[in-house]
């Protein structure tokens, strides 16, 4: 948030991917850090330092497969931060839809990386409710979604819980 508050650096997968996938992106932008900021600097420091070392780089390899399967992917441009994009809290708050179709026959291994995406998105919206909402003035809303079984795996079905 640092970077993008203060220098309008926007922050978005393909910037995360940029960034693993060179320990040089990483430094630059530790460089725009402003001074005043100790703590953010020394941790995204430490995410330098690690991407620097090429065995605990390895270990982020399936992160990185992921991430790029979505960036790269015939759908990679809709990941990117935009001044308009798609917000799940606003669109729950503001009582919208949002249809978001994924061909998972087409997508593959791609799909199965945005469905993670989503879960954690529906996660943090329950979360953000939670926290930013009274309880009084909560709406409920609901979530459809067609090839249910695509979606069905145990952290899906733990979010309910």
């Amino acid at each position: 948030m640092v970077l993008r508050n203060t220098i309008g650096f926007k922050v978005d997968i393909a910037s995360v991917v940029h960034c693993l996938n060179s320990a040089k992106r990483t430094e630059d932008l530790l460089q725009l850090i402003p001074i005043g900021f100790k703590k953010e600097w020394e941790l995204f420091d430490q995410a330098r330092i690690f991407l620097k070392d090429k065995d605990s780089s390895k270990t982020l390899q399936g992160l990185r497969i992921q991430l790029e399967s979505i960036v790269f992917s015939d759908f990679g441009d809709e990941v990117e931060e935009k001044e308009n994009g798609l917000s799940l809290f606003n669109t729950v708050r503001n009582g919208k839809i949002a249809f978001i179709f994924l061909d998972t026959r087409r997508f593959g291994t791609t799909a199965t990386a945005v469905r993670r995406f989503i879960i954690q998105d529906l996660k943090s919206v329950s979360a953000r409710i939670d926290s930013e909402i009274v309880a009084g003035d909560r709406k409920p809303f609901t979530v459809i979604i067609d090839e249910f079984a695509d979606l069905a795996q145990e952290d899906f079905i733990g979010f309910f819980r």
